[in-house]
Protein backbone atom coordinates (compact mmCIF):
# COMPACT_ATOMS: atom_id res chain seq x y z
CA UNK A 1 0.00 0.00 0.00
CA UNK A 2 1.59 3.20 -0.83
CA UNK A 3 0.25 6.27 -0.19
CA UNK A 4 2.28 8.74 -0.46
CA UNK A 5 4.63 8.95 -4.10
CA UNK A 6 7.46 5.87 -3.65
CA UNK A 7 7.25 5.34 0.18
CA UNK A 8 5.58 2.30 1.70
CA UNK A 9 3.65 2.78 4.74
CA UNK A 10 6.80 0.97 6.51
CA UNK A 11 9.07 3.69 5.21
CA UNK A 12 6.43 6.75 6.26
CA UNK A 13 6.08 5.15 9.90
CA UNK A 14 9.83 4.66 10.47
CA UNK A 15 10.41 7.91 9.59
CA UNK A 16 7.60 9.57 11.83
CA UNK A 17 8.20 7.15 14.37
CA UNK A 18 4.71 5.52 14.62
CA UNK A 19 4.12 2.01 14.93
CA UNK A 20 2.16 0.55 11.47
CA UNK A 21 -0.95 -0.65 14.31
CA UNK A 22 -1.00 3.07 15.36
CA UNK A 23 -1.04 4.04 11.80
CA UNK A 24 -3.82 1.53 10.54
CA UNK A 25 -5.64 2.36 13.59
CA UNK A 26 -6.19 6.08 13.08
CA UNK A 27 -7.21 5.14 9.10
CA UNK A 28 -9.95 3.34 10.61
CA UNK A 29 -11.02 5.86 13.26
CA UNK A 30 -10.98 7.85 10.22
CA UNK A 31 -13.69 5.92 8.48
CA UNK A 32 -16.54 5.85 10.93
CA UNK A 33 -16.39 10.04 10.59
CA UNK A 34 -16.83 9.80 6.90
CA UNK A 35 -19.34 7.33 6.57
CA UNK A 36 -21.16 9.60 9.24
CA UNK A 37 -20.75 13.00 7.27
CA UNK A 38 -21.99 11.14 4.23
CA UNK A 39 -25.37 9.66 6.58
CA UNK A 40 -26.06 13.10 8.18
CA UNK A 41 -25.78 15.24 4.38
CA UNK A 42 -28.30 11.98 2.62
CA UNK A 43 -30.62 12.53 5.71
CA UNK A 44 -30.63 16.55 5.66
CA UNK A 45 -31.20 15.58 1.77
CA UNK A 46 -34.40 13.46 2.40
CA UNK A 47 -36.06 15.73 5.04
CA UNK A 48 -35.39 18.40 2.81
CA UNK A 49 -36.60 16.67 -0.12
CA UNK A 50 -40.16 16.02 1.60
CA UNK A 51 -40.42 19.17 3.17
CA UNK A 52 -39.25 17.93 6.90
CA UNK A 53 -42.62 16.09 6.54
CA UNK A 54 -40.49 12.94 7.18
CA UNK A 55 -39.97 11.40 10.95
CA UNK A 56 -36.81 9.18 11.90
CA UNK A 57 -38.88 6.32 10.91
CA UNK A 58 -39.42 7.42 7.19
CA UNK A 59 -35.99 8.83 6.96
CA UNK A 60 -34.51 5.57 8.30
CA UNK A 61 -36.02 3.57 5.50
CA UNK A 62 -35.40 5.77 2.97
CA UNK A 63 -32.09 5.78 3.94
CA UNK A 64 -31.88 2.21 3.31
CA UNK A 65 -33.91 1.98 0.15
CA UNK A 66 -30.44 4.08 -1.04
CA UNK A 67 -28.26 1.45 0.30
CA UNK A 68 -26.98 2.96 3.27
CA UNK A 69 -26.98 1.71 6.77
CA UNK A 70 -29.00 3.28 9.15
CA UNK A 71 -30.66 2.47 12.82
CA UNK A 72 -33.69 4.42 14.20
CA UNK A 73 -31.90 4.89 17.23
CA UNK A 74 -29.77 7.31 15.77
CA UNK A 75 -32.24 9.04 13.38
CA UNK A 76 -34.95 9.63 16.87
CA UNK A 77 -31.08 10.89 18.50
CA UNK A 78 -30.99 13.51 15.94
CA UNK A 79 -34.30 14.51 15.71
CA UNK A 80 -34.41 14.52 19.47
CA UNK A 81 -31.20 17.15 19.27
CA UNK A 82 -33.05 19.05 16.45
CA UNK A 83 -36.07 19.59 18.47
CA UNK A 84 -33.69 20.84 21.65
CA UNK A 85 -31.71 23.09 19.53
CA UNK A 86 -35.45 24.69 18.46
CA UNK A 87 -36.36 25.35 21.93
CA UNK A 88 -32.63 26.64 22.64
CA UNK A 89 -32.61 29.07 19.84
CA UNK A 90 -35.93 30.39 20.11
CA UNK A 91 -35.77 30.99 23.61
CA UNK A 92 -32.42 32.79 23.17
CA UNK A 93 -34.20 34.79 20.78
CA UNK A 94 -36.88 35.43 22.93
CA UNK A 95 -34.27 36.64 25.75
CA UNK A 96 -32.16 38.63 23.60
CA UNK A 97 -34.89 40.71 21.67
CA UNK A 98 -37.96 41.24 23.37
CA UNK A 99 -36.50 40.54 26.69
CA UNK A 100 -33.02 42.42 26.35
CA UNK A 101 -34.58 45.27 24.51
CA UNK A 102 -36.99 45.96 27.26
CA UNK A 103 -34.85 45.47 29.83
CA UNK A 104 -32.65 48.05 28.34
CA UNK A 105 -35.42 50.35 27.84
CA UNK A 106 -36.98 49.91 31.05
CA UNK A 107 -33.53 51.21 32.72
CA UNK A 108 -32.46 53.99 30.26
CA UNK A 109 -36.35 55.44 31.36
CA UNK A 110 -35.70 54.74 34.89
CA UNK A 111 -32.84 56.32 34.76
CA UNK A 112 -33.50 59.75 32.87
CA UNK A 113 -36.55 59.85 35.18
CA UNK A 114 -34.97 58.54 38.06
CA UNK A 115 -37.87 56.79 38.86
CA UNK A 116 -39.30 53.43 38.81
CA UNK A 117 -43.05 54.65 38.96
CA UNK A 118 -42.67 56.69 35.95
CA UNK A 119 -42.70 53.56 33.54
CA UNK A 120 -45.63 52.24 32.33
CA UNK A 121 -46.77 48.43 33.43
CA UNK A 122 -47.75 47.03 30.38
CA UNK A 123 -43.47 47.60 29.68
CA UNK A 124 -42.62 46.23 33.04
CA UNK A 125 -44.85 42.87 31.95
CA UNK A 126 -43.76 42.63 28.66
CA UNK A 127 -40.26 42.43 29.31
CA UNK A 128 -41.33 40.01 32.57
CA UNK A 129 -43.47 37.78 30.03
CA UNK A 130 -40.45 37.97 27.88
CA UNK A 131 -38.09 36.40 30.04
CA UNK A 132 -40.20 34.02 32.03
CA UNK A 133 -42.58 32.41 29.04
CA UNK A 134 -39.95 32.96 26.05
CA UNK A 135 -36.64 32.34 27.46
CA UNK A 136 -37.27 30.22 30.96
CA UNK A 137 -40.22 28.69 29.48
CA UNK A 138 -38.78 27.28 26.19
CA UNK A 139 -35.47 26.35 28.00
CA UNK A 140 -37.41 23.84 30.14
CA UNK A 141 -40.07 22.83 27.64
CA UNK A 142 -36.80 21.95 25.22
CA UNK A 143 -35.03 20.18 28.28
CA UNK A 144 -38.10 18.39 28.79
CA UNK A 145 -39.10 16.91 25.61
CA UNK A 146 -35.28 15.56 25.40
CA UNK A 147 -34.81 14.40 28.67
CA UNK A 148 -37.84 12.79 29.76
CA UNK A 149 -38.54 10.19 26.90
CA UNK A 150 -34.76 9.22 28.09
CA UNK A 151 -35.20 8.97 31.53
CA UNK A 152 -39.07 6.97 31.15
CA UNK A 153 -37.46 4.93 28.98
CA UNK A 154 -39.44 5.54 26.00
CA UNK A 155 -38.54 3.46 23.17
CA UNK A 156 -41.25 5.93 21.18
CA UNK A 157 -41.11 9.50 21.66
CA UNK A 158 -43.68 12.06 19.99
CA UNK A 159 -41.50 14.25 18.30
CA UNK A 160 -44.05 15.35 15.64
CA UNK A 161 -46.05 16.33 19.04
CA UNK A 162 -43.23 17.89 20.57
CA UNK A 163 -42.30 19.92 17.22
CA UNK A 164 -46.54 21.12 17.13
CA UNK A 165 -45.76 21.94 20.74
CA UNK A 166 -42.93 23.98 19.92
CA UNK A 167 -44.74 25.85 17.12
CA UNK A 168 -47.78 26.91 19.28
CA UNK A 169 -45.61 27.58 22.55
CA UNK A 170 -43.09 29.99 20.17
CA UNK A 171 -46.35 31.74 17.80
CA UNK A 172 -47.66 32.32 21.33
CA UNK A 173 -45.06 33.93 23.16
CA UNK A 174 -45.02 35.95 20.55
CA UNK A 175 -47.87 37.09 20.06
CA UNK A 176 -48.24 37.55 23.80
CA UNK A 177 -45.05 39.91 23.45
CA UNK A 178 -46.32 41.54 20.62
CA UNK A 179 -49.66 42.09 21.67
CA UNK A 180 -48.62 44.06 24.96
CA UNK A 181 -49.90 47.40 24.82
CA UNK A 182 -47.37 49.97 25.95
Amino acid sequence: MSLQGSMTVERMCEVARVSRASFYRSLQAQRPAEEETEVRSTTQQIALEHRRRYGYRRICAELRRRGMQANQYYNRQRSLSHLLMAYVSSGLVFMLLPGTFLGVWNLLQISGRESAASISPARLQAHGHAQVFGWIGSFIRGIGFYAIPKLRGATKPAIGAAWACWAMWTIGVAVRWAGRRY
